[in-house]
Parts: structure tokens; C-alpha cells; sequence
């Protein structure tokens, strides 16, 4: 019933947490109560004691009840672990780790819970799963199905037409097949569908690789692609050490927020840019950096938004600043000095 999956949902959304009866009864019954809630609530959690994987059991505890779950029982943690173990495999290794996380898909998660913590929960789950596709792709273009993963790519492109990152991965992809003209043509397809839609043009990044593949060079900066791992080092090309993209429009209003970064540029270390995707938070730390570089030497614009693994940061900061390796010497150390 759909008492029950609300029960079970908000139990694993807390999993080993306890979640109270009060809340509870809440969500299963939010206007019109039953006669006695207790007892209904206690049906429920009979009846779904009886269908519970193994591994998975509801416990009792003080005024609420509380999931308990082996290792692995639960297709979110699994689902997780995939990700990660896909995350930090090279490339070309992660079909098998992607291919597990895919398998546990049965559609977004929570969906019968509408609250807040319910709502970023399944947003996130989604999001990974949008990615997971992504990387499925660059890992069949890794080995050399590139035409098998432009099909999917495709398929997923239909099914969200404004998500860049698809765009990027197609891209790419289409250029290692040699039709630069299809790869044009789904970034012209998401830029128009995106000012038509959104009034936005397309990210930066984006635009770049449009730029790169226009003058038939594979990309312009390395942290504007994917990061494809060759042995123990980054594929990339030569980089440059200090830059700030060339922005394709010019820049009108918040003056009073460009005034404020400049102090806070001045007097401090670290400034933070935030806001709600699409607010302009990019665009406004490009005119920024643009305006205040001529007090800081070498200003670059580093994209990690793109690296996957954690352990690549370093690499790709480095490689940004013009750092070439030495073997007797961490990348973070160089940076550092």
C-alpha cells in the first residue's frame, strides 16, 4: 500500500536512525487520521516486517522505529558504492562498476515523500544516475565503441534536452569519429533550446569546446574535458599558466556585488560565490577575476567542476598552472610553493 511505502521510504531515508511516530503519522496520514493511529500505524509496520528483504529489519525504539541494514542490503548504499569504485577506476575500467550501479535503477527513489530532506535526497540520487550514463559513454568511447555510445547519448540527450553535460560527452565523442558538423550541431540544438528556454546561453566551458573543435583543436584548456586517465598521469594537452576566459557577451548591472567581491578579494584568502544553479554565479567571478587580475599575478580559471575522482585534483590544478611533473616531487607540494 502507499502507507507502507511512505513508511518504508522514510525509514531508509534514516536509515539506522530513528524516526519518530509522531512523524510518522505525519506523512502517512497528514489530514485525516484513522480512529486509532497507533495501532494503524502498527499494522503497517507488521505488514512490512513481512516482506523485508533479509539483511533488513524495523526495530522499535522509544517513541519511533528505526531501519536496520546490513552491508550492502540497500540498492541506495549499493548503488553509492558503484559510483565511488566507477569514480576512481581509470576510464576505461569502469564498465563493470557502472554497469552494477545502473542494474539497481528502478526509477527516482522517494518518491512518495515530498519534504525537503526527501526531496534533495532523490535529487541527488538522480544526478548521479544522469552521470553514471555519461560516464558509461566516455568509458564505451574509451574501448573503442564510440558509435554505441553516441546512440545512448543521443537517447539521454532526448530525454533532457538542456543538460550540458550530455552535450559535452556528445561532443567529444562525435569529434573522435571525425563528424566535427554532428557535434556542432547539438551544441547550436542545446544553445538555442536554451535561450529559447532558459534566456541563458550555454557555460563557458561549452562554448570553449565549441570554439576548440571550430578550429580543429580537440579542446583548449584541460579542465574543460573529461578527465580520461592514461596509466598514472592526466590526459591533457599543453596548458597555459594563467588565464580567465574570454567572456562571449558583455557584462551589465550588479556593480554593488563586483564592488564587494574587489573588498573581499583585498582582505582575504578564500571568497566564496553562492546562489542557486543559473543565478549568473559563474559569469559574475569571471568580470571579477577579469577586473581585479591586474592586482594578483598569473589568475587562472580552473573548471573541476568536470573531475570525478578526487585524487585528480592536483593534477588538474597543476597542469593548469603550467606545472610539469617530477617524479621526486607531489604535485601538491609545487602548487604549494
Amino acid at each position: 500500500s502507499r502507507g507502507q511505502r511512505m513508511l518504508l521510504e522514510a525509514l531508509a531515508l534514516d536509515v539506522g536512525g530513528v524516526v519518530s511516530a509522531d512523524r510518522l503519522l505525519e506523512l502517512i496520514w497528514p489530514d485525516d487520521r484513522p480512529e486509532n493511529p497507533s495501532a494503524a500505524l502498527q499494522n503497517h509496520v507488521s505488514r512490512l516486517r513481512r516482506i523485508l528483504p533479509e539483511g533488513c529489519s524495523i526495530v522499535a525504539d522509544g517513541d519511533g522505529y528505526r531501519l536496520e541494514a546490513a552491508e550492502g542490503s540497500l540498492d541506495v548504499a549499493a548503488h553509492d558504492a558503484h559510483f565511488d569504485a566507477a569514480c576512481s577506476s581509470p576510464v576505461e575500467h569502469r564498465l563493470d562498476a557502472i554497469g552494477m550501479a545502473l542494474d539497481l535503477w528502478r526509477g527516482a527513489p522517494f518518491r512518495e515523500l515530498d519534504d525537503d530532506r526527501a526531496t534533495a535526497e532523490r535529487a541527488r540520487l538522480v544526478e548521479r544516475h544522469l552521470a553514471l550514463s555519461e560516464m558509461l559513454a566516455e568509458a564505451l568511447a574509451a574501448t573503442g565503441r564510440t558509435r554505441e555510445a553516441i546512440a545512448d547519448l543521443e537517447a539521454l540527450r532526448r530525454e533532457h534536452p538542456l543538460r550540458e553535460r550530455t552535450v559535452e560527452v556528445m561532443m567529444t565523442a562525435y569529434v573522435d569519429v571525425e563528424d566535427k558538423s554532428s557535434a556542432l550541431r547539438v551544441y547550436r540544438q542545446l544553445r538555442d533550446a536554451m535561450v529559447e528556454e532558459l534566456g541563458l546561453d550555454p557555460s563557458p566551458a561549452l562554448r570553449e569546446l565549441e570554439r576548440a573543435i571550430i578550429t580543429e583543436e580537440r579542446t583548449a584548456e584541460p579542465s574543460r574535458r573529461p578527465i580520461r586517465h592514461v596509466g598514472p598521469k592526466v590526459e591533457s594537452p599543453v596548458p597555459r599558466a594563467g588565464s580567465i576566459p574570454a567572456p562571449a557577451s558583455s557584462f551589465v548591472g550588479r556593480r554593488d556585488v563586483l564592488d564587494r567581491l574587489a573588498n573581499l578579494l583585498a582582505a582575504t584568502r578564500v571568497v566564496t560565490v553562492a546562489g542557486p544553479g543559473g543565478v549568473g554565479k559563474t559569469r559574475l567571478s569571471i568580470q571579477a577575476a577579469q577586473e581585479n587580475a591586474p592586482g594578483f599575478p598569473g589568475v587562472s580559471m580552473i573548471d573541476l567542476s568536470r573531475v570525478l575522482d578526487p585524487t585528480q585534483v592536483d593534477d588538474v590544478v597543476a597542469s593548469q598552472m603550467g606545472l610539469q611533473a617530477r617524479s621526486e616531487v607531489s604535485h601538491l607540494v609545487r602548487i604549494v610553493d
